[in-house]
């Protein structure tokens, strides 16, 4: 009896060892993952949304692999104005146009607007002024020359603190608001999901040293497609306004991975699991020696 309980014992211990490493070193299994890859330089920025943005203009050919790709298109903010040192004329910001559907499959041509140049008035109202309107935004369809959208450049200001303008109307001291994506692109959820606040393209600053009116801004407008401050400095021009962008969204693919397991760890212990497997694989060894020993030594007998 005693010679029959060890040699299945042993037998146990070495099939013990044999399943959990097989079992431990099992990969996990298959899931859908998002993926952006599809639009090289796109980044994942919610569960179900991709984003390209693109600041430079150029030829661009986007894949029919993806569903659909819609867009915001923000022109640049126009040029700020400074009258004399005593008046400061805003830039009015660049139009946010939405654009549902942008053509797939097919080279684009894609223009970014710049921001105006700010400038110093010179001469009589409405003549001589340096500064320059901001830069129309737009995708066009190479071949057919087809415009897929677009959004009108930003005005530069002359005549009063402040202009209106497409995008974020500079109508007073203080500009303008510029507009969300949520309101550009109001009926798609892929602008919709509240991960971006901006307000693209407001307006610039405007101000009259003779005026109760708030302080002259004492930097240059940063937000995108942003009109120029009309004021900035004694002896300086007015702010420049600032570029425009294209925000391109698509809903992700799906993509198979197959997750390689981690070095497992006993739960319990926190021990790491390799030596016990080890530590098992050498029960079982030992298991078999012991049992050809009983079998040599009853043989003998």
């Amino acid at each position: 009896m005693r010679r029959t309980v060890f040699r299945t014992g042993a037998v146990a211990v070495g099939v013990l060892g044999l399943s959990g490493a097989g079992a431990l070193a099992a990969a996990l299994p298959a899931y859908a993952a998002p993926s952006c890859a599809a639009v090289p330089g796109a980044t994942l920025i919610g569960t179900d949304i991709c984003e390209l943005r693109v600041g430079t203009s150029g030829s661009y050919t986007f894949p029919t692999s993806i569903a659909k790709l819609s867009a915001v298109l923000v022109a640049g903010g126009g040029g700020g104005v400074n009258f004399y040192d005593d008046i400061g004329y805003a830039g009015a910001g660049g139009a946010v146009e939405y654009i549902d559907t942008v053509t797939l499959g097919a080279a684009l041509d894609i223009v970014v607007g710049e921001g105006g140049d700010g400038g110093f008035f010179e001469g009589d109202i409405g003549t001589d002024v340096e500064a320059t309107a901001g830069g129309e935004t737009s995708i066009t369809e190479t071949v057919s020359t087809t415009v897929v959208g677009s959004a009108a450049g930003g005005a530069y200001a002359i005549g009063s603190p402040g202009a209106d303008g497409a995008g974020g109307p500079s109508t007073g001291y203080p500009g303008g608001p510029g507009q969300t994506l949520a309101v550009a692109g109001a009926t798609n959820p892929l602008f919709t999901d509240g991960s971006d606040t901006t307000a693209y393209a407001p307006g610039g600053d405007g101000w009259d040293s003779g005026d109760e009116s708030p302080p002259p801004a004492t930097a240059a407008p940063t937000v995108l497609g942003a009109g120029g401050h009309g004021f900035l400095a004694v002896g300086e021009p007015g702010a420049d306004g600032v570029d425009g962008v294209v925000i391109l969204r698509f809903a992700p693919l799906e993509v198979e991975d197959v997750v390689e397991p981690e070095k497992p760890e006993l739960a319990a212990t926190g021990v790491d699991a390799t030596p016990a497997l080890l530590a098992a694989g050498g029960l079982l060894a030992a298991g078999g020696v012991l049992l050809g020993f009983r079998r040599r030594t009853r043989a003998a007998r």
